[in-house]
């Protein structure tokens, strides 16, 4: 069975994951009713994943799994793997001369 899950981004590339459902639609709801919980992690995006006894929960494991949905503006994440986002991120923070989390 294959279910949907939220993964949140930091500016710096750093992400946690939350919310499983069994629908995006189920995901975005629970994301949108999140308050200010993941303050740091201000990048929701909507990820594929297995029942829990078939899917180990490691970043390694996670950096390969492909958004399947992204928040307002980032479209562009939709299709590529949490990895390459991550590192667009830390890229462009960067780039920016930014130094991580609590920046803004």
């Amino acid at each position: 069975m294959t279910a949907y899950q939220s993964i949140q981004l930091a500016d710096d590339g750093d992400y946690v994951t939350d919310y499983n459902a069994p629908t995006i639609e189920d995901v975005w709801d629970l994301v949108n009713d999140q308050g200010s919980r993941w303050y740091f992690y201000p990048y929701p995006f909507v990820i594929t994943a297995k029942a829990d006894s078939d899917y180990p929960r490691s970043h390694g494991s996670i950096g390969r799994k492909r958004i399947v949905s992204a928040c307002d503006g980032y479209d562009w994440a939709v299709g590529l793997t949490v990895a390459t986002v991550a590192r667009e991120f830390a890229a462009a923070l960067s780039a920016a001369g930014g130094t991580g989390r609590g920046t803004r």
